[in-house]
């Protein structure tokens, strides 16, 4: 059995989304209950030449929902903006809806078909396939990864499975 583009990108973004959507509102509850001012949080960089917070929140968005619009010909909007955890739980919201809506025969489809893009004022030649695997998953990993950790050195009380577990739904 052979792993199509859907399955290994799809779940692997709503996961990821998912869970830092829950990890977002763990920090959004620290900050309240601790009367620290969401804007710290908001400036936090790991290191000064890094960008800081709302950035690295948006490139998980980017190289999520935006590589399978990217890789399946669409234009979804960048994420902007970002100012506040409403904002960002409002953004992830719209990125976790459209990776939720991707068709799998069209992705499937798109995966090994070479595609030309002007990305960053350059025309780039690449498959879906390649694009996802290679450029987005490592980038999607590297931000989810770097707003983790900023919310970890902030003293939010999140680990591992806080990051790679989405919150279960509320029961109704």
């Amino acid at each position: 059995m052979s792993l199509s583009l859907y399955d290994v990108a799809v779940p692997t973004y709503r996961q990821i989304l998912g869970a830092q959507k829950g990890v977002l509102a763990k920090a959004e509850a620290y900050f309240k209950e601790k009367g620290v001012d969401p804007a710290t949080i908001m400036a936090a960089r790991l290191a000064d030449d890094m960008q800081p917070f709302p950035f690295q929140v948006m490139q998980t968005i980017n190289h999520s929902a935006g590589a399978l619009s990217l890789a399946l010909g669409g234009d979804f909007a960048r994420a902007s903006g970002l100012d506040s955890f409403a904002a960002m739980q409002a953004a992830l919201d719209s990125a976790l809806a459209y990776v939720n809506g991707v068709d799998a025969k069209a992705l499937n489809d798109a995966a090994d078909i070479e595609v030309t893009r002007t990305m960053f004022g350059q025309e780039r030649k690449f498959t879906p396939r390649n694009f996802i695997l290679f450029s987005a998953f490592p980038n999607f990993y590297f931000h989810a990864t770097t707003a983790y950790d900023l919310l970890r050195q902030a003293g939010v009380p999140v680990g591992k499975r806080d990051f790679t577990t989405p919150p279960a739904p509320a029961a109704a």
